[in-house]
């Protein structure tokens, strides 16, 4: 080994470290700026399941803030028995909400499941949705005590808003989000609890 190769292995090594330090320091700036706004409460930030994924569908998502651990699903539901031409239905849901769906699908009598990504996938496959002028995805880890707090505090999903949405708070409602084609919220059928 020459005196090159091991000088370029030590730039290597600190490059290395650097990265890493840039990228936690990313991490806790999107964190920290989801902490101010909500606080502030000028609806310019969201965390949770539902809405975090109705923000984004409503292309009001400047910056998806998610754990890269998250364990959280996309799915395609029909009723298959009432024919081809009813509407595919769309829900966000969790690892323990998928068990129970389960469950649900046999009872609610027909409704299959068409399609099912997970859904730190299927965000970074629809970035586009996100429309201009995002920043796109940020995935945070638990290496730093701002991306803990995230996690527990938020259940490692968040966004940073391009405009504030009035009528987001879906608290209260109960259950994941879910939607048919046609925009209808179909929590009465589709009843998780949070």
């Amino acid at each position: 080994m020459g005196a090159n190769d091991n000088k370029y292995e030590k730039v290597l090594d600190v490059s290395g470290g650097m990265f890493a330090d840039m990228k936690l320091l990313k991490e806790k700036k999107a964190i920290e700026e989801l902490f101010v706004r909500v606080a502030a409460e000028d609806n310019r930030a969201c965390f949770g399941l539902k809405d975090t994924m109705r923000a984004f569908e409503q292309g009001a998502v400047q910056t998806m803030i998610l754990w890269e651990d998250l364990v959280a699903f996309r799915l395609e539901l029909k009723d298959t028995t009432l024919g081809d031409d009813q509407p595919i239905i769309v829900a966000y849901v969790t690892a323990e909400d998928r068990k129970s769906s389960q469950r649900l699908l046999k009872k609610t009598g027909g409704r299959e499941i068409l399609r099912e990504n997970p859904l730190i996938d299927w965000v970074s496959d629809n970035m586009a949705l996100l429309g201009g002028g995002g920043s796109g995805v940020q995935l945070v880890s638990l290496s730093s005590g701002v991306g803990k707090q995230f996690v527990e505090t938020f259940d490692g999903i968040g966004a940073l808003l391009s405009y504030p949405l009035i009528q987001l708070n879906l608290s209260d409602s109960g259950g994941s989000a879910l939607k048919d084609q046609d925009g209808d919220d179909h929590d009465d059928i589709w009843p998780f609890d949070d």
